[in-house]
């Protein structure tokens, strides 16, 4: 195929035609845009193609141009890096629920902690990452008695703990000697290594700097008579601690004061109160809302009732109901009080470092004889608390509580007459 013919000599050049914006192909042009044509039209055609945006590889040649919306953005996904690291978080915090032998964990109180601490992963995934840990690191279930539980062999070196330094080891020996009775159970198993490396951390070779002697300097004393604690066997703490903390229903049966018993009830768990030397839980009974008071070693069977969700009761505060509305002080008939008391023999002098009430006024009288007014709440404990000035009290009002003492008084001098 020849070139284009070049103008005749003396000719003026025909004047090129303007080139015309690009155009959409027509239907069964495709074949006349591929033949050559014209330097004009060639020029053009490239021109075109620069300024046409570049066509899906997936759209035909011949298919006509439309505006198309945007497409949606995908989910945002997981990257695999997070996946690994919330994997191995996983398996650090299981690592760290097993203990050595010979105590054990089974795998229903591994799933029951793992949801504790927030993870969501089913049954057989856990039994899965435990038998894939077990091959790795040498954990074994124990299966010499019932129920069968994972433990590390007592020969087992600590490979997961890091190390630990004087600070973290005294809190936690803190934790442990003070603390432990207000945590679920299945939160102390858990610490129970911990506790063992804090231990040896602050009793090894570094025993002689100053914080490993620090718990043997400070001293819990308790403000009143002490009494022993009641037993409370393991498995029913156990119980009511679990079905706190995954919020769930137990079943139990529960002794009263006067020894008759309460037979299958359905408790729903709202809380732990611990009061001296007692444990007191929180709860309602079946679908009823009233709010009662449990002593904990009272309970003699439950069941946890892992399927059956909690009751909750809208409004509820633990600490409006201990505090506003004395949930353990049985209220008085009086509500608000204006107390006015005379104390003699010095007696009361720490109230004026530890006051009963925000506006308390304290008048001396005569040597070792004070007038303490304060505004506060009438409880059972207030009762109690003034009686056991003996004869360095005086109440002189509100009248009813001046008479309730006296009361209490003559009935005092009529066991020792």
């Amino acid at each position: 195929m020849t070139g284009p013919m070049a103008p005749p000599k003396n000719k003026k050049p025909m004047p090129t035609q303007p080139v015309a914006p690009a155009s959409r192909p027509s239907r069964g042009s495709a074949k006349k845009a591929s033949a050559p044509g014209t330097p004009a039209k060639a020029a053009a055609s490239a021109t075109a193609a620069k300024k046409r945006p570049a066509a899906p590889a997936n759209t035909p040649a011949n298919a006509t141009a439309t505006r198309r919306p945007a497409p949606a953005k995908a989910a945002a996904k997981t990257s695999p890096k997070a996946d690994g690291i919330s994997l191995a978080l996983r398996y650090i915090d299981m690592l760290a629920m097993i203990p050595r032998y010979p105590e054990k964990v089974t795998t229903s109180q591994i799933d029951q902690r793992m949801e504790i601490q927030g993870y969501k992963v089913n049954r057989r995934t856990i039994e899965r990452n435990i038998k894939e840990l077990s091959q790795a690191f040498g954990i074994q279930c124990f299966d010499d008695s019932k129920p069968h539980g994972w433990a590390w062999p007592t020969d087992a070196r600590q490979r997961m703990a890091p190390a630990m330094n004087q600070a973290e080891a005294l809190t936690l020996l803190m934790v442990k000697r003070h603390l432990v009775q207000m945590l679920p159970t299945l939160v102390v198993e858990a610490l129970k290594p911990q506790f063992e490396q804090a231990e040896q951390r602050l009793n090894g070779v570094l025993s002689h700097q100053q914080l490993s002697s620090w718990q043997k300097k400070i001293l819990a004393v308790p403000p009143t008579q002490p009494l022993q604690s009641p037993v409370t066997p393991r498995n029913i703490r156990d119980v009511v601690y679990s079905a706190l903390a995954l919020n769930a229903r137990f079943q139990g049966s529960y002794r009263l004061k006067d020894g008759t018993l309460r037979k299958d009830h359905v408790f729903n768990p709202l809380g732990l109160v611990i009061r001296g030397h007692v444990t007191y839980l929180v709860a309602t009974v079946f679908d009823y809302d009233d709010v009662r008071l449990y002593a904990l070693h009272r309970f003699q069977k439950t069941t946890l009732l892992e399927d059956e969700a909690g009751r909750t009761i809208p409004g509820f505060d633990l600490d409006s109901y201990v505090h506003e509305q004395q949930g353990l002080d049985f209220p008085g008939e009086h509500g608000l009080i204006d107390l006015d008391v005379t104390f003699f023999e010095g007696a009361g002098l720490h109230l004026a470092e530890s006051p009963l009430a925000d506006k308390q006024v304290i008048t001396p009288i005569a040597a070792g004889q004070h007038r303490i007014q304060a505004r506060l709440r009438e409880t059972e404990q207030l009762l109690w608390w003034l009686l056991g000035f003996g004869a360095n009290v005086r109440v002189d009002g509100p009248v009813h509580l001046r008479e309730r003492m006296h009361h209490a008084a003559r009935g005092m001098l009529a066991r020792y007459s």
